[in-house]
């Protein structure tokens, strides 16, 4: 730094002074033992708020997908996606279908040490309905799934059925920190929103 020590105190404060307001704002002072350990706390504190940005925001929604289907106004557009998953000797099969057109999956899981490794690969339909034909003759049925998409004020939402929670649930990849007041389908009946401390937060498909 140019400053000297006293300057520099000056200039630290008056940085802070005009961040003060924001609500992403930390302070990591001096009383780090090292160099490197603060470092690693700034790392750390980076690392949490992209974890946040991207953690989920769920809703509990009353009704099947069905009903919610039926909720929807005639200015609000959905897209219905269907997804078919059978488990087998290469691992699940997943197809995924939507606008008339379907994306096929194989989801592996292998474990290397002591660690399980998870691997997903597209695959060709042909190649797809092979592994699905000798699922089936092991006597592995499929399950049907099916999940709606659409967007209010710029929010994409999803709802689908969780098996963990044994619920449906309305979803969104919105900020943390956005208000979602204009941007709730309030035509849907819908729960308060599930937050991290609660046990069923980490709701999967």
């Amino acid at each position: 730094r140019r400053e000297n020590p006293a300057e520099a105190v000056k200039v630290d404060r008056k940085l802070k002074d005009c961040w003060q307001q924001h609500r992403n704002l930390a302070v990591f002072d001096n009383t780090c033992t090292t160099f490197q350990s603060k470092v690693q706390s700034v790392v750390q504190f980076v690392l949490n708020q992209v974890a946040a940005a991207n953690q989920p925001r769920k809703f509990y929604i009353q009704g099947d997908i069905e009903q919610c289907k039926r909720s929807f106004p005639k200015d609000v557009e959905f897209t219905e996606e269907i997804i078919e998953e059978i488990e087998s000797s290469v691992g699940l099969l997943r197809a995924v279908s939507s606008l008339e057109q379907t994306r096929y999956y194989v989801r592996e899981q292998k474990l290397v040490g002591d660690v399980v490794i998870e691997k997903t690969s597209k695959v060709g339909a042909k190649e797809f309905d092979g592994y699905r034909s000798i699922a089936a003759d092991d006597g592995n049925e499929p399950t049907i799934k099916s999940s709606l998409h659409f967007t209010i004020d710029g929010i994409v939402w999803e709802i689908y059925y969780s098996d963990s929670a044994k619920a449906h649930v309305l979803l969104t990849y919105a900020d943390a920190n956005r208000d979602l007041a204009r941007a709730m389908p309030t035509f849907l009946d819908y729960s308060e929103e599930i937050g991290p401390q609660d046990s069923d937060y980490p709701i999967g498909n």
